[in-house]
């Protein structure tokens, strides 16, 4: 697929997302953003994936360690044919009539349900991860061919599950395993150096035994040509480096910015999770749906 239609798809993709947060009035729209192209490039060029069989084990697997980040997960699936339009209209709307976890409605968070595509739950950050790790051990036992691949957080990685994953994958030297990290310095509350220093990154992953793609750029040093998680290119190429490596798992460091694609709410702290108006929903689908025609000009 060539990076214009990718580009297309992360579009209508942050479309979709803005309309889930809009309709439900809640949901992390900043975070879907920042991995808008992520999602796409996993979905529509990584995973192997036979979207009339998403439950069959011949199938790669995603999972979402940033569970908060649904809009643009479901916006995702629903582009790629996982997730109907009536689906999506269930999106964290409460289903009284159904049993007590039986319910189908589209949640906050992504919950275990294979028929869609989807072989975990999340929401604690960590637990993603340790799920992936878990799955990558399975599929090398049964002797398959799955390739797992797995969306970090910036902020999940001040949970130590994280790194007791990462010690294991490197320990089983999982090369089936393909782990993005979202990184765009925002967490819940505020800035992520707020809270806890990250730095270094790539060098603490490499001294796991992980083999790393990219290189963290701290936030005060950014330019937009550092925002590689936005680059279909940048992304297609690493992936296609990973998938050839032996005896490790992989790490792709992906330098986004939350928010992206709507100025207003881009490096915003305040847009973690937070639902726009009426007068801010219509200004900002009409502008993205500008950008979509534009795209086919």
């Amino acid at each position: 697929m060539k990076s214009q239609e990718k580009k297309r798809l992360a579009n209508r993709l942050r479309q979709i997302a803005l309309r889930l947060v809009y309709e439900s009035q809640s949901g992390h729209l900043g975070g879907s953003y920042s991995a808008a192209e992520i999602y796409i490039e996993i979905l529509f060029e990584q995973l192997r994936l036979d979207t009339k069989k998403p439950a069959s084990l011949e199938n790669d697997i995603f999972v979402v360690d940033k569970g908060h980040a649904t809009p643009g997960f479901f916006a995702a699936q629903h582009l790629a044919g996982l997730v109907t339009e009536e689906s999506l209209s269930t999106y964290r709307r409460v289903d009284a009539a159904s049993p007590h976890g039986k319910s189908k409605n589209l949640q906050g968070h992504p919950k275990y349900l294979p028929q869609q595509g989807i072989w975990f739950s999340t929401g604690s950050l960590g637990v993603g991860i340790s799920q992936a790790v878990g799955m990558a051990i399975a599929e090398k036992m049964a002797g398959r061919k799955t390739h797992i691949y797995v969306l970090l957080s910036d902020g999940g990685l001040q949970e130590g599950i994280v790194w007791e994953a990462a010690r294991n994958a490197a320990y089983h030297k999982l090369d089936n395993l393909t782990a993005v990290l979202d990184l765009n310095w925002i967490q819940n509350d505020d800035f992520v150096f707020k809270t806890t220093e990250l730095l270094p990154v790539r060098a603490k992953w490499v001294s796991f035994g992980w083999e790393v793609f990219g290189e963290e750029v701290a936030f005060s040093e950014r330019k937009p040509t550092s925002l590689n998680g936005h680059d279909f290119d940048w992304l297609s190429k690493s992936f296609e480096q990973a998938r050839a490596v032996k005896a490790k798992p992989s790490l792709l460091i992906a330098n986004t910015a939350k928010g992206r694609g709507i100025s207003e709410i881009e490096n915003s702290p305040e847009w973690h999770a937070k639902a726009p108006s009426p007068e801010q929903y219509q200004k900002w689908i009409a502008a993205l749906q500008r950008e979509e025609q534009a795209m086919a000009l």
